[in-house]
């Protein structure tokens, strides 16, 4: 109610089923969750879009358990593209002007460059995170960023920055110098939006 008072766009987190977990299961928990979410908060006006919150690294596989055998990649990418493709049309029946948004890892992404734009034809906006703190013998910052340009060019897809203004220091997270931030800000400039994620640390 506030939010609509300030005028503001709400994305609804619909997650979290299971950290990177884009199985049948998970589509259709994030189904059910979607329609309530729908049904308690879809007649105010500050409802923006919805947000899956599981995040997905940028080699769409990186992550996948060894548990799941030799065919555990390709079968883990294709669950994410039928995930996106099956939520998407879940959300367009309930509010066709919603966008679904999802925040990925970049790192490791031009090793799917051909996967990727599968994902992104089923999501509205990509809010990728990562580029100041890219793994040494990846692509740099601005790399990235023009990749995802790209890609996002071929599938029509919005592509804003989940701005990271934390660094880690050990495994808890501090305030990013003002630095970095400004450095970031003046070497990415593609982007629609800029999210500012996790000042506090």
């Amino acid at each position: 109610t506030e939010a609509d008072r300030l005028r503001m766009g709400v994305f609804l987190g619909v997650g979290m089923y299971a950290w990177f977990d884009y199985s049948e299961q998970s589509l259709e928990w994030h189904k059910k969750v979607a329609a309530e979410l729908w049904h308690r908060y879809g007649h105010h006006a500050s409802l923006y879009g919805w947000y899956v919150s599981e995040e997905v690294d940028g080699g769409l596989g990186d992550f996948v358990p060894p548990s799941r055998g030799k065919k555990g990649r390709a079968l883990y990418r294709r669950e994410i593209i039928d995930f996106f493709a099956g939520f998407q049309n879940f959300c367009q029946e309930l509010a066709p002007e919603k966008p679904v948004m999802l925040a990925c890892n970049t790192f490791g992404m031009a090793k799917s460059r051909e996967l990727w734009p599968h994902v992104l034809k089923h999501v509205d906006i990509i809010c990728p995170f990562g580029f100041g703190r890219m793994p040494n013998g990846d692509l740099s910052a601005q790399q990235a960023a023009k990749l995802w340009q790209s890609m996002c060019d071929e599938t029509g897809t919005h592509i804003w920055m989940d701005m990271e203004t934390f660094v880690f220091q050990g495994k808890a997270l501090v305030p990013r110098p003002i630095q970095g931030i400004v450095e970031s800000l003046r070497e990415l400039r593609n982007f629609e939006k800029l999210i500012c994620y996790e000042y506090s640390g």
